[in-house]
């Protein structure tokens, strides 16, 4: 008796336990992506699961937005962005980056209506004073978002802190190092689980394996037809493919010549993030949808286009692939009817899993790209981030320019476009950082140019005794790779002999296969915008009505694009053009000097359309309010370099409260090695030695004896670690955060003291407290009896635990619309393409397994956690 006594104390603490755990994860539910800024034991700051340490950033974010439009508006060649993280100056040369889109993209929006987007916002550069270094990212509601590459360094990544905090911080961005990165974070969780599942026998085997088979029974099912079957060769035997010498031509081309076009949606699930989770207005969603897709695009263009792609023997190779974005929708609730309850889209239903999002995405037809993507929110099973079809060399369907095709399902034949794969950015509800999804997005774009997961030691060194085993695995290794080593940014031989094999045939139109790649850089006559050989292009004929300067696309007078005879200019060629006349302006403002600048106006010439570039200001011009001076045409430098001396900060006396920080937002200067001197301090100003800094202000201030200098609002301040608000005082970016301050009040000392003093007053409330605490626990455990089983025969039997009708209604249910997987259960199916390696090759119907070393690999396009 004392045995069942014991164990139903146990199972009651157990479940009373249980409960103050869930209790406790309900109530912070809506605030789970905030994170403590507090600096561990180790002297770390944890960002999130992912993100291990992080700084917090601020610079003058209002003169970066204001650079960015007058960039936009100007001729100017680029624009700077300074700060200060990881106790060093980084200083960004910025400029616009008009390789993500193509020159005729478009948004197409769910009802079939295109528009231009604005693609200003995209930008490239270096880090001045370091050579070979490359910065990418986007400049959106008035921060910077991206990436700064130093050779020999770990890549430095820039996020907007509202991405990890639901309240305003006191600094507006973070960076974080890829060294404290740790990209898989449940590993063992996914591991557990996916053990788990694989000997429930209620949910059936490993539900990856029937996504698997049920992929590979749809690309070998397809309908060919007639003329098709025509076109189609036999180009291999025993599983070797025959090279010609056009492909070799081929492979020396430009890699400009093999561009893939892109067509990127986002669904409504990744809007309701942005625009409930993270409270973004619909035009800040929008623009940072199109950063993520923008950001994703550079980094898969990075690795793509620094490939060699050859085959093992040496008897093919491509130089290289590039992606261009050539069209991209938004889907939204509105958009999708979600909410409506008529019609609604597939796309809406927030349980959907991972097989039947890519089916749905495949039912449209994108014949017009080589690859068409949806980026999600939404958290699939088993940790996977990512699901794209394999390309294959043979007839097998799928994979880059595939076309829209019939394919049977059940009783009917259903059209897919099987060119097609998604992309998550959450995992096991936590937002997956930018590199995590950026290396997914390349994986599964790996699986769609035809290569198959890394499986032989050759091409997966990590751990074992290859010589190479230290640089880690490959971008097309099924598990998630650490992102910081060598390897994990590159093809290994075995993905670059598929992918060879696969580019052989589509670029030489091989086994009905269809070339789609494009030049990069070709002209597009009908977009508005003067490019090649291009004379003018005012657009359609819709668009040209009122233009009597450029014949418009499709033109029946006259060669599209080329200007009308007796025309000198058109409208589209620049502002200095007169649309009437169709020649060439004299005398009109196309450039205004702008207050506080550093260039003068600009005005046409009457030899050209565009705008002649503006005359700089002298050099140490005064600008940005006597603040700086101007340096070949900006305005970067300190007002301190007039006289030779350099800028230098004030710094507050340590734990002195009751310090003036308006103080620390005035112009100071120094001799180097000498006392920093403050504007404001009018004693040191006016000694003999200072007498240059005097003579400074007092020409500064036109000739008043005495005036100190304030920085402009957004200035740092406090050597770097703060900035001047409007009211110029300078506002100390808080590195510890709001969570930091909590615990300290908590636990400080006097706070304890007071806490014991109360309970030796309160004696008899804290025994009251005791008292109810056990009486709670009694009922508790009194309650839950019910359900616990006993021996005892004369006790009545345990109750079931059973759930509320209306969460066995809210379970994920998985939409089978299409027949998702498996449609076609079996064992007899081999997939639609085999790897290829060192050693002998077969065909999918000879197949064994695995012969040698580089032998077939595995050939399914699904990746656990980090994409598949």
């Amino acid at each position: 008796m004392l045995d069942q006594t014991g164990s139903l104390w146990n199972s009651s603490m157990l479940k009373l336990f249980t409960f103050i755990l869930l209790l406790q994860q309900f109530l912070c539910w809506n605030d789970c992506f905030v994170f403590t800024s507090a600096p561990s034991s180790t002297g770390k700051r944890f960002l999130d699961d992912y993100i291990e340490h992080y700084h917090p950033l601020v610079y003058n974010h209002h003169e970066l937005n204001r650079n960015h439009y007058r960039y936009k508006r100007s001729l100017n060649s680029h624009i700077l962005l300074s700060f200060n993280a990881f106790n060093r100056d980084f200083t960004l040369k910025l400029e616009k980056d008009d390789t993500i889109f193509a020159p005729d993209h478009v948004h197409q929006n769910r009802n079939g209506t295109r528009e231009p987007v604005d693609t200003s916002f995209v930008y490239k550069g270096t880090v001045l004073g370091y050579s070979n270094s490359k910065v990418f990212g986007v400049i959106i509601a008035k921060l910077f978002r991206g990436e700064i590459s130093i050779p020999n360094e770990p890549t430095y990544h820039i996020e907007p802190s509202t991405r990890f905090f639901s309240t305003k911080q006191p600094f507006h961005s973070v960076i974080y190092s890829e060294k404290d990165l740790n990209v898989d974070p449940y590993k063992e969780r996914r591991e557990k689980e996916q053990k788990e599942l694989k000997f429930n026998k209620n949910i059936g085997s490993c539900a990856n394996d029937d996504v698997h088979e049920w992929m590979k029974s749809v690309q070998l099912s397809v309908i060919k037809s007639n003329d098709r079957h025509k076109r189609e060769t036999t180009s291999h035997s025993e599983g070797r493919l025959r090279y010609t010498r056009s492909a070799n031509q081929n492979g020396k081309s430009s890699v400009r010549n093999r561009t893939c076009t892109l067509f990127l949606q986002s669904d409504p699930q990744l809007w309701e993030y942005m625009t409930v989770t993270l409270k973004y207005n619909p035009t800040q969603a929008r623009d940072e949808i199109l950063g993520l897709f923008v950001n994703h695009v550079n980094a898969v263009k990075s690795i793509y286009e620094d490939t060699n792609f050859t085959t093992y023997d040496g008897s093919s190779y491509f130089l290289g692939v590039s992606f261009v974005v050539q069209r991209t929708t938004i889907m939204t609730p509105e958009t999708e009817n979600c909410n409506s309850g008529t019609n609604p889209s597939q796309f809406c239903s927030p349980n959907i899993d991972v097989s039947n999002f890519l089916n749905q995405n495949s039912l449209t037809s994108h014949d017009d790209f080589c690859l068409a993507y949806i980026f999600t929110y939404r958290d699939f099973n088993g940790g996977t981030l990512g699901l794209a079809w394999v390309g294959s060399p043979n007839t097998a369907a799928g994979g880059i320019c595939e076309r829209f095709q019939p394919f049977p399902e059940g009783t009917k034949k259903v059209d897919k476009s099987l060119n097609t794969g998604v992309v998550t950015l959450v995992n096991f509800r936590q937002r997956v950082p930018p590199k995590v999804s950026q290396l997914t997005f390349a994986h599964e774009v790996g699986h769609n140019f035809g290569s198959p997961h890394d499986k032989s030691v050759e091409c997966a060194p990590y751990g074992s005794e290859e010589k190479d085993a230290n640089d880690g695995n490959y971008i097309m290794y099924a598990s998630a790779t650490s992102g910081d080593k060598k390897h994990n940014s590159m093809f290994s031989p075995c993905s670059k002999d598929n992918i060879t094999r696969v580019l052989d045939a589509v670029i030489n139109s091989k086994n009905g296969k269809k070339n789609c790649f494009v030049h990069s850089t070709a002209a597009f006559c009908g977009n508005k915008l003067v490019e090649g050989d291009e004379q003018c292009d005012c657009g359609y004929e819709e668009d040209c009505i009122n233009n009597k300067c450029c014949h418009y696309r499709g033109s029946k007078e006259g060669k599209q694009c080329t200007l009308k005879a007796g025309a000198n200019c058109s409208e589209t060629s620049g502002p200095c053009c007169d649309g009437f006349k169709c020649g060439f302006i004299t005398d009109k403002l196309c450039h205004k000097e702008e207050e506080q600048g550093c260039t003068y106006n600009s005005s046409c010439d009457g030899k050209r359309a565009t705008c002649p570039t503006p005359s700089f200001k002298k050099n140490e011009t005064l600008c940005n309010h006597n603040s700086k001076i101007c340096l070949d045409g900006h305005c970067i430098g300190s007002v301190c370099r007039r006289i030779k001396w350099e800028e230098c900060f004030l710094t507050p006396p340590q734990n002195d409260e009751d310090f003036d920080r308006e103080l620390l937002c005035y112009v100071s200067c120094t001799k180097t090695g000498k006392e920093c001197i403050s504007s404001k301090d009018r004693d040191k100003v006016k000694l003999p030695e200072n007498i240059q800094f005097h003579n400074l202000l007092k020409e500064i201030n036109q000739n008043i004896d005495y005036a100190p200098l304030k920085l402009p609002a957004g200035s740092p301040c406090d050597n770097f670690r703060g900035y001047c608000d409007v009211f110029h005082r300078c506002r100390r970016v808080d590195a510890e955060g709001p969570l930091a301050r909590l615990k300290n009040l908590i636990f400080n000392p006097e706070t304890l003291q007071t806490i014991r003093e109360w309970i030796i007053v309160h004696w008899w409330a804290v025994m009251l407290m005791c008292i109810g605490l056990v009486l709670f626990m009694a009922a508790f455990i009194k309650v839950c009896a019910v359900h616990t089983p006993s021996s005892n025969p004369r006790k009545p039997a345990a109750r079931k635990l059973s759930l509320p009708s209306s969460r066995l209604q809210n379970r994920p249910m998985s939409s089978r619309h299409h027949v998702p997987p498996p449609p076609y259960p079996g064992d007899n199916y081999s997939g639609p393409h085999i790897g290829h390696g060192r050693g002998p090759r077969y065909d999918s119907q000879d197949y064994k397994g695995p012969k040698s070393k580089g032998g077939a690999r595995g050939k399914m396009e699904m990746r656990n956690f980090s994409r598949s």
